[in-house]
């Protein structure tokens, strides 16, 4: 079964960082209209971004650049941010996609921002709450580890080799991760 699409008509990063500015990812909805926000402290961690002129990745919290209109005002760079369906066309039009209309393919609430290394990793779910989970479940991992960092911290040391670990282990790749233990070790030795 094949269904016609609209033609594509990708929205700006400006309109899509508008859309998911302050929006929870865990019970995809708006802050004022979190239900889960009064019940943990920590629950901010779940919102996608806080400003709308400076959208982050909203898997790994990257911050990758500002939008467009912030951009030419201060005369800032641009965003390198990816915009990535949650549903994506190809399902839509072989029918296989739920919980969303063919006109709605390139709407805001069907398309994410995220940085190259997240869209890479991309595992095109079926469900919109899925793809949150899969946001979500990345974001915990990367919280529990940054506590785990503080505990290593305290116990062996900012130069014990097992905080470099530890801290390593927050990164996906390895290109990145040895340098950025690095950087945050010497943030560390910084604050004192």
């Amino acid at each position: 079964m094949s269904i016609e699409l609209p033609p594509r008509q990708m929205p700006s990063v400006s309109a899509l960082a508008r859309y998911w500015c302050f929006r929870c990812l865990t019970c995809d909805s708006s802050n004022e209209d979190c239900s889960a926000r009064s019940n943990a402290a920590d629950h901010y961690r779940y919102f996608a971004f806080c400003d709308p002129g400076e959208p982050e990745c909203m898997r790994c919290q990257k911050f990758t650049g500002y939008t467009e209109e912030v951009a030419r005002r201060f005369g800032e760079r641009r965003h390198r941010l990816v915009r990535a369906h949650i549903q994506p066309r190809w399902r839509l039009a072989i029918g296989g996609a739920e919980g969303i209309e063919p006109a709605m393919v390139d709407a805001p609430e069907n398309i994410l921002l995220l940085c190259e290394h997240c869209h890479k990793r991309d595992p095109e779910p079926r469900t919109r709450q899925e793809y949150l989970d899969w946001i979500c479940d990345y974001r915990d991992r990367k919280y529990a580890l940054l506590d785990l960092v503080h505990l290593a911290v305290k116990e062996f040391g900012i130069d014990s080799p097992h905080v470099r670990a530890t801290i390593s282990a927050i990164f996906e790749t390895r290109v990145d991760a040895d340098e950025c233990a690095k950087a945050v070790i010497a943030a560390f030795r910084q604050r004192g």
